[in-house]
């Protein structure tokens, strides 16, 4: 590959990149997820802002197993695909943060554990990481053993209702997370 030549004037730097991160949404994305809904995390990445937003559909088998026995079985991943695609097109002028969705669980069709999942996302996408979480989804994270590793990675952003109740391990890192 040949090289180009470029002329700068002396003393010339080239400007910081001040567009950075990953906001990284992993969620089920079920009928309750709307446009306002994606349209208040789009927003937040443009305040602080973060370079793309990626949305992760949980496959169904990954949520039957994450969920508690009183949850009802989840809609097909392929429906809530399509749901999040159409949500995606609906907002794509509404915001200068481009957003993507992720769909390496449709090719798993299994099973993915949450370390399994953020590694793949954290080697795809260039960091600092930031994971945005409904408040039950990060409940759940809390109780796993991998979660003070992961806590130390990357940055909690948690949309939660005025009745959440935090795990104990999200107050021991509660510096490490702001709510929405």
């Amino acid at each position: 590959m040949a090289r180009t030549v470029t002329h700068v004037p002396y003393g010339y730097e080239p400007e910081p990149e001040t567009i950075r991160g990953t906001l990284i949404l992993y969620d089920a994305f079920d009928a309750l997820f709307s446009a306002e809904t994606l349209l208040t995390w789009t927003r937040w990445a443009e305040e602080h802002d973060i370079a793309r937003v990626v949305l992760y559909p949980l496959h169904e088998e990954t949520l039957r197993r994450m969920a508690s026995k009183s949850a009802g079985p989840a809609e097909p991943y392929h429906v809530r695909l399509q749901r999040l695609e159409e949500l995606r097109e609906e907002i794509a002028g509404a915001g200068e943060v481009p957003v993507e969705i992720d769909e390496w669980e449709r090719k798993r069709k299994k099973y993915t554990p949450m370390d399994t999942a953020l590694d793949f996302l954290t080697e795809k996408y260039k960091g600092p990481h930031f994971l945005g979480l409904t408040g039950t989804m990060a409940n759940k994270f809390a109780t796993y053993s991998s979660f003070e590793p992961w806590i130390r990675k990357l940055r909690l952003l948690i949309r939660a209702d005025a009745s959440f109740q935090a795990h104990p391990q999200l107050l021991k890192f509660e510096h490490r997370m702001d709510f929405l």
